[in-house]
């Protein structure tokens, strides 16, 4: 062990002043803390500071920070350090002045010394025919009191018994050369270090010590340069290591040190006697290896990760000083000012030397993985386009239909890893030509009503008149509203009331269907509804006046189940009732039927209880069911069915029958002559087929990809094909219309 023996100066300066005190560990101090001992030191403006005993009490409480601090040497200098910059900060804010604090420290720990010093403070080592200044100006900092920013940097110095060392203000002059010695420490100002062998203490010297007992002599400072690839150097005696330093706050710009504390000038027994010299660290150990792996074996894999690793934290350690700066001059500009404190800890800084290389890293992985992920989507899209290729340039339909079906599926790969132009245009191309070999027609929807009908209306059954006014039916309320045709749209007719409940001496329940009248009709009405319980009611203006009458129909001998949908043939009006699996006719005149009904089945009898709606054309009835299939059903005083009537494909130049499609319908029209047509709403997909009365597809409607409004993403509820060839769609209680080719 080693014993330090400290001589201030006791040469009078009145412009500085230096205080300085060693701690006596006290009883209560950090794990780790028991085997050391620490000096502090304060260089300040005379003028600014009259009493050195309030610097005394911040060395002292900087002490006590010290032993109670847990961790490394450097961690508890830091600790100490921060108080004596909020003291002197204090200080100055109070005295409006902004003289800075100059402060050291050594450290003793076992074998181990020491180094801390703040501001342009020189720390001259000597070992034997040695010497060397350990400070570096571009890492000195202005010291201490100035602001929240304030450096330290800390070395460890290999002090061996015999060696010795100068903490001073004073730069040696660069004059005269040879040998140091003879010079009495009375006449410099500073502290003189003296190692010698001990018991690991401290001491303040009793006596004097003079240089020319250490017969110290300067030579030449070596050139600080790269090391060269090689074993580790080893650590010298008498040579200060340079561990770290701390930019510690928010960065300001330099405060002018005050010419009190500025560096003395060269005294005349020193001057042209000491020639300058400058802090020589120790070259960079190399981790090189004596036997280098082949790169394809796993050592070499090893040695080449751990070069490359190597490397990229010696880029780090060159790029951290100038980024450390550029983050101080932005804290600089928008963290407050010396007059309200603000302070980041080293625990932040710490945090963003370790976030920004992380951001960085991740920023890079991003960028990696997005290219990976567009190179994915490039390859995916290349293989649907030369599957495109080959579908178009085939004659047989199967075949390109399986191709571009193919070509759909590497285009749905491709958007995985995201959508491009050229990926939208190649799945419409694929679109347009399947559309094209499946008979589908887009059409341009645009909203009917903009806003919807409100509330909770929910749309079931629509019916158009030759004015091509709607009528809208409430699944919810069973009522009944008028949309009129305007030359700008549609308008809600507030003045048109359709509603069940007591009309008349009838007590009518919620409407389950209805149909368009035409305008020569008995009641003068324009549209005709009827209950579960058979009642007819008719709604409309007559002259102006609003009509609304109901009739209960005569009920069959065995009395209503549940009457589930009406229609006309041949002006006879033909009522369903599925609970009861029974089909009726009414004879009527004008529209209005008081005759008794006539079943319409006879031996032959189909179950109805699956059945939705009806429509008819001519002596022929149609009944379409919740599966999908329907019947027809045909005769006069009784019917013969033919359930299921199959429907007719023509696909890939051949015809075929099919008892049902691949799809179920919600809702059917069929238009009158003189294109008489049966039109079935597939909700699910909102689509329209268009079929003959043979039930032959001709073609199917489907709503544009790329043209008019996005319908809602929901199933349609209902829909018609107006007298003017509109398809009107209902989503709840919204309305979409499109003009049919």
């Amino acid at each position: 062990m080693v014993d330090l023996i400290l001589k201030p100066s006791s040469r009078s300066d009145e412009r500085v002043r230096l205080v300085h005190y060693l701690a006596v560990p006290p009883r209560r101090l950090a794990r780790g803390r028991e085997h050391e001992q620490i000096w502090l030191a304060l260089w300040a403006s005379a003028s600014k500071v009259a009493d050195e005993n309030p610097l005394k009490g911040w060395l002292a409480q900087a002490a006590l920070h010290y032993y109670r601090t847990r961790g490394s040497v450097s961690l508890a200098l830091r600790q100490a350090f921060e108080y004596l910059n909020r003291q002197a900060l204090t200080f100055n804010q109070a005295q409006k002045t902004s003289s800075p604090f100059l402060g050291a420290a050594i450290v003793l720990r076992g074998k181990q010394a020491y180094l801390a010093l703040s501001g342009p403070v020189h720390a001259y080592l000597f070992a034997g025919q040695e010497m060397r200044d350990a400070l570096l100006p571009e890492q000195a900092g202005r010291g201490l009191g100035i602001g929240q920013t304030w450096g330290m940097r800390f070395y460890l110095w290999a002090a061996q018994p015999g060696a010795g060392g100068w903490l001073t203000l004073m730069p040696l002059s660069s004059e005269g050369q040879g040998l140091f010695k003879g010079v009495n420490l009375e006449a410099a100002e500073g502290v003189w270090v003296e190692v010698k062998a001990g018991s690991g203490q401290i001491r303040l010297a009793e006596s004097q010590p003079v240089l020319s007992d250490m017969s110290l002599e300067t030579s030449p400072p070596a050139p600080v340069r790269e090391a060269e690839p090689g074993p580790a150097p080893s650590f010298q005696p008498g040579e200060a290591r340079l561990l770290g330093g701390d930019i510690v706050g928010s960065s300001r710009p330099a405060t002018r040190t005050s010419p009190a504390v500025s560096r003395a000038a060269p005294t005349p027994s020193m001057a042209g006697r000491h020639e300058t010299t400058t802090a020589t660290l120790p070259p960079r150990a190399q981790t090189t290896s004596a036997t280098h792996s082949k790169v394809g074996s796993p050592a070499g894999w090893g040695h080449a990760l751990a070069g490359v690793l190597w490397k990229l934290w010696q880029g780090w350690k060159r790029v951290a000083v100038p980024l450390k700066r550029g983050i101080d001059n932005v804290f600089s500009r928008v963290l407050p000012t010396e007059s309200t404190p603000f302070r980041i800890s080293p625990g932040t800084l710490a945090f963003l030397a370790v976030a920004i290389p992380l951001m960085v890293v991740t920023i890079a992985v991003i960028v990696y993985w997005q290219q990976g992920r567009m190179e994915q989507h490039r390859l995916y899209l290349q293989q649907a386009q030369q599957v495109v290729s080959q579908a178009l340039g085939q004659s047989d339909p199967a075949l390109k239909r399986v191709n571009l079906e193919a070509a759909l599926t590497w285009v749905d790969k491709a958007e995985q890893y995201g959508q491009t132009t050229d990926s939208k245009s190649l799945r419409m191309t694929i679109y347009q030509n399947l559309d094209a070999l499946a008979g589908i027609q887009r059409l341009v929807f645009q909203a009917l009503l903009p806003g919807g009908i409100g509330g909770n209306f929910q749309i079931g059954k629509i019916v158009a008149t030759q004015s091509e006014d709607l009528y809208v039916l409430d699944r919810n309320q069973g009522s009944i509203l008028r949309l009129v045709a305007t030359e700008s749209g549609y308008a809600l007719d507030s003045q048109f009331t359709c509603r069940p409940g007591q009309i008349g001496s009838l007590i009518v329940g919620p409407f389950v269907d209805m149909m368009a009248l035409p305008v020569s009709n008995l009641h003068g009405a324009q549209v005709m509804a009827i209950d579960a319980n058979g009642n007819l009611v008719y709604c409309g203006f007559k002259g102006g006046e609003p009509v609304l009458d109901a009739v209960a129909l005569q009920p069959p001998d065995q009395g209503w189940g549940v009457v589930k949908s009406i229609t006309v043939r041949q002006g006879n009006l033909v009522v369903m009732d599925a609970m009861q699996n029974g089909l009726y006719e009414y004879r009527g005149s004008q529209w209005d039927f008081v005759d008794r009904p006539k079943p319409l089945f006879g031996s032959q009898v189909i179950p109805l209880s699956n059945a939705k709606s009806l429509v008819a054309f001519q002596e022929d009835i149609f009944i379409l069911y919740d599966d999908g299939h329907v019947s027809r059903c045909s005769g006069v005083s009784s019917v013969e069915c033919q359930d299921p009537f199959p429907f007719r494909l023509s696909q890939d130049g051949q015809v075929q029958e099919v008892p049902r499609l691949d799809v179920t319908f919600s809702d059917w029209v069929l238009t009158p002559p003189p294109d008489p047509a049966i039109y079935l709403l597939e909700s699910s997909g909102q689509s329209v087929y268009y079929v003959s009365l043979m039930l032959s597809v001709q073609q199917q409607f489907r709503p544009s990809l790329v043209d008019g409004e996005r319908l809602p993403q929901q199933a349609a509820t209902a829909f018609t094909v107006t007298p003017g060839r509109n398809i009107v769609m209902a989503f709840g209680n919204m309305l979409y219309s499109a003009r049919l080719p």
